[in-house]
């Protein structure tokens, strides 16, 4: 009987360190629960990256706008201090010379990306590109009233 019992209580004891293994908790993420994350990361992503580029493209029409009402405001200065050399409509304003009259006393620094704030199109009704004109019309058709 002896060896009965002592079978019974090893076997009760292998019993409960089984059981005690089994409610230990385990460390870690499941698979279910990570994809889940990656779910919803993917989805945040989806809705924030367009916005983003929004913002993005709306900064660089505002860099744009402001450039070309410096640049329209150093033409008005100019044209007001020396009247009889006044910068033509018609003069590209990208050239040297041109340059050279604002940036001494009226602009500190020319935009590299000129060309990209003056309509460029063959359509005659339109002011010439690179032109006080074309800065003027630039400036009313991208500014909201």
């Amino acid at each position: 009987m002896r060896n009965a019992l002592a079978l019974n209580s090893n076997n009760i004891e292998v019993n409960r360190t089984k059981k005690s293994l089994l409610k230990k908790k385990k460390k870690g993420f499941t698979l279910v629960e990570l994809i889940a994350v990656i779910a919803i990361l993917a989805i945040l992503a989806a809705i924030i990256v367009p916005r983003v580029a929004n913002y993005t493209t709306s900064a660089n029409d505002a860099k744009h706008l402001a450039n070309a009402k410096t640049l329209a405001n150093a033409i008005e200065a100019y044209n007001a201090d020396n009247p009889t050399t006044s910068i033509d409509d018609k003069v590209d304003l990208s050239a040297d010379t041109q340059k050279n009259k604002l940036m001494s006393d009226y602009i500190q620094t020319w935009p590299n990306d000129f060309d990209t704030i003056t309509p460029q199109g063959s359509d005659s009704t339109k002011a010439p590109a690179k032109s006080y004109a074309a800065l003027r019309e630039y400036i009313q058709s991208n500014t909201k009233n």
